[in-house]
Formats: structure tokens, C-alpha cells, sequence
């Protein structure tokens, strides 16, 4: 198992600051060893799957509109976070393609980018980046599994407009906002509804619900890719998109019911940050520690 890092960006938002405590917390708790530092991509590989005009904007800061359209003021150093976190999901994606071996990327902002403009706090979409390169160079499935409390309307952007087969994805959603409505039958989208159960029990069932699905009508093969969209914004104490109950221990659970479902197929699995806000009540080292957490039950360690 490899974690990927990149260098690049302050602490002015959550989406690059968590990632830089996250490490942090990693290598106090022994784990330093599985860390190494990416590349950042580069705006020519960037633009292998974003137009260009948006990544020139990205890359220079011109137009400002267009620049700051994930939500986040662009500078110089969050242009560097952004090629950074792509860096390292690229990375992540292939070590696990070349080792067959898991792989995290402390990479967050990525689900709601469209392939033209950012959106929601993301602004390069490498889900999709990595999805669409294991796809179009290898002959294996793949797997988007995206558990953040928003729905991925980027991603979806993305894989639908090049409609491959051997891309999939799945949507557990708390959340309303970016949703899409999936046009291929091997895509699958839950809202999680509290009707008739706890707010928990239906979000694990909804999350069965939807791995049942895949077994069902799409069943992964051996050496088929998962990648886990592992955002912690479900937190019962987050603000942006927390659902009752969910507390770092459930969120533990979620990971390890994923990692045990990909096992069981021998699938391998390359996770990313996904969401996850501070704020007063759920201050930063507590989000930094339901992310570590995360990353620990999906990862195996």
C-alpha cells in the first residue's frame, strides 16, 4: 500500500490545509513510510481531459472567472495545490495499475469539476482523470465508488461524453446538490432515505443497495479497479452535508465494509480525500482525524 502526497498550496482552504495535517497525523502514528511525494501534473496532461481554454485559466489565473469557478479564489498557490492533488490521484492510479496494490491520494477537490470550468470546491475532477487513464490504457473495469455526501455531477459529465463501458459509477448521496441523472445501465445513484429506518441503517443500506447492484448486474473481475471517492462530509458534526449518526466510528465502518467487498474480489482500490469542512464545531484536527481514520480502515493499516 502506497499513500501519494504533492507539495503546493497554504492553509486558506480546507480542501488543500486538511491534506497537509492529514500527513501530518500519518507520520506521527508511524505510517510515514507508505507516504511519497507526487509529481504535480502538468497542464499538457491536464488538458488531455480538460479543455483547454479551462486549464490555461487554471494555469495563469485568466480569466478570473473562469479560474475561480470551482468556488475558491484562485492564486499562485492554490494553482500549485490544484496540479499538486492531481498529481498525486494520477500517481495513485498508476502505482496500483502497475503493482496491483492499493493506493490513497490525499487529494479533495476533485467530483463536481466539469470538463470546463470547476464547481463545488473542485476544480481539476481526477476521479474522472483517473478513471478515463486506467480505462483507455488498460482493459480493466473500473469502479468509481463515490461515498461523499454530494452527488458527483462531474464525474458523471466526464465518463458519460466519452460513454466507456468499462468505466462504472456509483453514488451514495446525503446531499442534493450536483445531481445528475445516470443515462448508462451500469451507472447507480441512492439517495439515502431515513423513511422507515434510522438515519444509519439507511445509509448502510443504501450502500449495500448499491454494491448489491454491481454484483448483480456488473460483477467486478479479478485485478478490476475501485476507486473510492472517500469524502467524510457525512459526518454527523459537519455542517456542508453531515448526516445523523454517522460518527467517526460509522465512518470507520463504511471504509471497512468497502475494503472487505473489494477484497472478497480481488479488487484493488485507490481512494482519495473526497469532502470534508472544518468549521468551530468540527475544528480542523477533528476532520483531519475522521480523514485518517478513513484512510486507515480502506487501506488496511
Amino acid at each position: 500500500m502506497r499513500i501519494f502526497t504533492y507539495t503546493g498550496g497554504d492553509r486558506q482552504f480546507d480542501t488543500v490545509a486538511k491534506s497537509q495535517d492529514i500527513e501530518e497525523q500519518l507520520h506521527r502514528l508511524g505510517l510515514g513510510a507508505h507516504i511519497q511525494l507526487a509529481r504535480p501534473i502538468t497542464p499538457a496532461d491536464a488538458a488531455k481531459y480538460h479543455t483547454r481554454a479551462y486549464v490555461d485559466a487554471l494555469e495563469t489565473g485568466k480569466p478570473a472567472y473562469l479560474a475561480s469557478s470551482s468556488g475558491l479564489q484562485w492564486n499562485v498557490h492554490y494553482r500549485n495545490a490544484i496540479f499538486g492533488m492531481a498529481g498525486a490521484m494520477m500517481e495513485a492510479m498508476q502505482y496500483a495499475l502497475l503493482s496491483d496494490d492499493h493506493a490513497f491520494a490525499l487529494t479533495a477537490g476533485a467530483h463536481h469539476a466539469r470538463p470546463n470550468k470547476g464547481a463545488g470546491f473542485c476544480a481539476l475532477n481526477s476521479v474522472a482523470m483517473a478513471a478515463l487513464y486506467a480505462a483507455r490504457s488498460t482493459p480493466r473495469n473500473v469502479y468509481i465508488l463515490d461515498v461523499d455526501a454530494h452527488a458527483g455531477g462531474g464525474t458523471q459529465q466526464f465518463i458519460t461524453a466519452e460513454y466507456n463501458d468499462h468505466i462504472h459509477h456509483l453514488d451514495v448521496i446525503v446531499s442534493g446538490y450536483d445531481m445528475y441523472a445516470p443515462s448508462r445501465p451500469q451507472d447507480a445513484q441512492i439517495t439515502v432515505d431515513s423513511y422507515n429506518f434510522t438515519p444509519v441503517d439507511a445509509y448502510f443500506r443504501a450502500l449495500t443497495d448499491v454494491l448489491n447492484f454491481t454484483d448483480e448486474f456488473n460483477p467486478p473481475r479479478q485485478r478490476d479497479i475501485l476507486i473510492v471517492n472517500a469524502g467524510v462530509d457525512v459526518h454527523e458534526d459537519s455542517a456542508i452535508g453531515g448526516w445523523e449518526g454517522m460518527d467517526a466510528a460509522m465512518i470507520t465502518l463504511r471504509e471497512s465494509l468497502i475494503r472487505e467487498w473489494a477484497i472478497e474480489r480481488q479488487m484493488v482500490v485507490v481512494g482519495l480525500l473526497a469532502g470534508g469542512y472544518s468549521d468551530e464545531r468540527f475544528t480542523p484536527a477533528m476532520l483531519a482525524d475522521v480523514h485518517v481514520r478513513s484512510i486507515r480502515a480502506l487501506m488496511g493499516v
